[in-house]
């Protein structure tokens, strides 16, 4: 279900079809953080729900050996993940944003 919605939203994008060939969200979340585009990976994981996604684009936002451009684009995903499915991280988790202030 999931991998049908991305791929129907991304038709032409090279990592569409990662999702379809996993089948199981958890592990497609594993193939996405191992997949040499992190952007990409980054805009999958934004269409995901759970804790999972929220806490992977957190620590991509948050790690400072990313790219500044990639640290952006997680934010801005988390950000519309966020507004779309509300917040599902626990305080602990959420606490280093503070410290970015």
């Amino acid at each position: 279900m999931i991998a049908a919605r991305l791929q129907a939203q991304t038709r032409n994008a090279p990592w569409a079809n990662v999702l379809s060939a996993s089948g199981h969200e958890s592990a497609a979340i594993d193939e996405l953080l191992a997949y040499p585009s992190q952007m990409a990976a980054i805009t999958v994981m934004g269409a995901l729900t759970g804790t999972r996604p929220q806490a992977e684009l957190l620590d991509a936002l948050l790690r400072q050996t990313h790219p500044k451009e990639v640290r952006i684009h997680a934010a801005e995903t988390l950000v519309k993940h966020l507004q779309q499915f509300g917040l599902v991280l626990r305080p602990a988790q959420t606490a280093p944003v503070a410290q970015l202030a």
